[in-house]
């Protein structure tokens, strides 16, 4: 990821992913445009009722000291007790009721510190984060968000709750770690309003997808690169706002939305002058404010990436790893990676990026499905392009139906002969 400037506008330019430089430029966009029509129905992957009872059954066999993930919080003694009293009201604010989780304090291995640990009782244990939205204990609703709109107006739209994404954070099977100055509930409401403005930016996209080149406003961008005449933040919001202005691919796309949540939180939402210089210097380190805001080993599943390519840190965004398939957090870039032989596949059909909006939607970039997909679409567009189904009314004869049965074989990892890699990114705390 270590490469001129020139070369840098010329991948943008063309939306070709910048570490893949071996034979010819690949585009990491995998989202190549089809027209909308109407998609063969795809059975539900995720039976909420069948997963709870299998959950009670192996809720017998596990107790409070053996249950790995959640929440936690590794600070002093006293920060622990003040934050536990803290956070009890917290959730029920978001009306999470004390009976969907359970909380323990340990002493932290190796030090005096004391760690709270915030989980989904064991009855839920084996529940898709993504189904979430269909547990009728856990009552979720949408919530209402003010977004900026045109003309200097605003609008009122309907996004994923905070309570979802914190009932998400709480189950097991992938932790979220706050330790030293992250040890307060202002740095929990910060991570969860993070992640809802990232899915709000999310909703409602309709850009163009480039058939050639990208294009720009140029108003607010130099083919990729916001001027420094206009606001950084006006240049970003510009983009949801004028969607038609510009054309762009999907791994563009997914930045755009990751970077346009963090900024416009710490913009707009919750101001906060420090935390917007410093994501401002982050961008502007290499004078191209939207390369490498992620870190390099977080594509190390591509082959001929080099050491250099793959310790490229990022600029704002991290990655986590080994994540099981049914772990989603809103707010979450996911990819499913449909290149068993790179080298073969269609250009711009390598894989998806995506990211996740919560009550089991992700993003449709173009607008080609109601603005947005479920997971069990998701894997059925991606696998449908290894049947050579580019343009579903043209290639329609060759889509083969998927039972529930493969989604489940698809949802696994390249390795295990599916297309979903195991890696989650999403912003880093400031």
């Amino acid at each position: 990821m270590v490469y001129s400037n020139k070369l840098n506008k010329k991948l943008k330019a063309t939306n070709l992913i910048p570490f893949m430089c071996f034979m010819f430029f690949y585009q990491l966009v995998g989202c190549s445009h089809e027209p909308r029509v109407a998609e063969p129905v795809i059975p539900n992957m995720f039976d909420v009722q069948r997963d709870i009872a299998s959950s009670k059954k192996r809720s017998k066999a596990l107790s409070l000291n053996n249950i790995n993930g959640g929440i936690t919080f590794e600070c002093s003694a006293k920060e622990s007790r003040f934050l536990k009293k803290e956070i009890l009201a917290y959730f029920k604010e978001l009306n999470i009721s004390r009976n969907l989780y359970q909380i323990k304090n340990t002493r932290a291995h190796a030090s005096q510190n004391s760690k709270l640990n915030l989980n989904l009782k064991p009855k839920f244990s084996r529940l898709s984060t993504i189904a979430f939205k269909e547990v009728p204990e856990f009552s979720i609703q949408d919530e209402d968000v003010t977004i900026p709109a045109l003309n200097n107006k605003t609008q009122t739209v309907k996004t994923v709750s905070k309570k979802e994404i914190v009932l998400a954070m709480m189950q097991t099977g992938r932790e979220t770690l706050f330790t030293q100055d992250q040890c307060s509930l202002s740095a929990l409401k910060e991570f969860i309003g993070i992640r809802q403005n990232i899915a709000t930016w999310g909703q409602n996209l309709d850009w163009y997808f480039p058939e050639h080149e990208s294009e720009w406003n140029p108003k607010y961008w130099d083919q990729g690169t916001p001027l420094k005449t206009q606001k950084l933040g006006d240049s970003l919001t510009d983009l949801f706002l004028n969607p038609r202005l510009y054309s762009i691919g999907c791994y563009t796309a997914a930045k755009m939305v990751m970077v346009q949540g963090l900024y416009d939180y710490y913009n707009r939402i919750n101001p906060n002058e420090e935390k917007i210089k410093k994501i401002e210097e982050k961008l502007w380190s290499d004078n191209d404010p939207i390369v490498n805001l992620e870190p390099g080993h977080a594509w190390d599943f591509y082959p001929k990436m080099t050491i250099e390519e793959k310790s490229t840190p990022g600029k704002i965004l991290t990655v986590e790893k080994k994540i099981p398939y049914n772990h989603i957090i809103p707010g979450d870039w996911i990819y499913m990676f449909n290149a068993p032989d790179i080298m073969t596949v269609e250009r711009g059909y390598e894989g998806s990026n995506a990211i996740y909006l919560g009550r089991n939607r992700f993003t449709d970039y173009y607008n080609l499905h109601g603005h947005s997909y479920s997971f069990e679409e998701l894997i059925d567009k991606v696998y449908q392009w290894r049947n050579k189904v580019f343009n579903r009314p043209a290639d329609n004869k060759h889509i083969k139906p998927l039972q529930k049965e493969d989604l489940y074989k698809l949802a696994k990892t390249p390795e295990e002969n599916g297309l979903f890699i195991d890696y989650r990114i999403y912003p880093e705390r400031l």
